[in-house]
């Protein structure tokens, strides 16, 4: 019985081995596989995008060259939105919108961007530029407010002529001997103004 006995761990942990190296397999690649690359292989270069000049490309191809419309002018990254111009001491201030991003204020002589400084301010416009003495690069005007375009973003203001003339509104009743006067409430009447 001593042989049936050791057979039977020899056939065991034969098993136990062969599954224990497959298992170590299956990790180990599993491992290999999932991990991200690593330095020792090739750097990826950057994609360069490729720049195509239609005049040279037409010149090839045996087409004639074609006159290219103006480009049109790009929509500015600055916009006045608002001014407080001191208008004895030459200092202010304006509210201007940069890159669509949420109005800032900027004081005369502040930066607005890397390079650009408020160099004055007026009544309906302000003046960027490199230093604040130098020479003016850029002139930012408020856009003018029509007829359709301030009754969209205002509410409109109420009609006073159409207005109810105050309720009668009694006074509440005290109770006697508290040495308070009571006064009825009178209406006021509407005046013209």
């Amino acid at each position: 019985m001593v042989t049936k006995a050791f057979n039977r761990w020899k056939v065991g942990g034969g098993t136990f081995a062969l599954w224990f190296l497959a298992v170590a397999s299956v990790v180990f690649w599993g491992l290999k596989l999932s991990a991200p690359a690593t330095a020792s292989g090739a750097a990826a270069l950057p994609h360069a995008q490729a720049v195509v000049d239609a005049q040279s490309l037409a010149r090839l191809l045996g087409g004639e060259p074609v006159e290219s419309a103006p480009k049109e002018i790009a929509p500015t990254r600055y916009t006045l939105i608002g001014v407080l111009a001191g208008t004895r001491s030459g200092h202010g201030a304006a509210l201007i919108e940069v890159d669509g991003k949420p109005a800032k204020p900027f004081r005369v002589g502040a930066e607005v961007t890397p390079g650009l400084v408020l160099q004055t301010v007026s009544k309906r416009e302000a003046r960027l530029g490199a230093s604040l003495n130098g020479a003016s690069s850029m002139t930012l005007q408020m856009p003018l407010k029509t007829a359709s375009s301030s009754g969209a973003s205002a509410p409109a203001a109420p009609d006073l002529g159409n207005m109810p003339a105050f309720p009668n509104v009694q006074a509440p009743v005290l109770p006697q001997g508290t040495g308070m006067p009571v006064v009825p409430l009178q209406p006021h009447p509407a005046s013209d103004q």
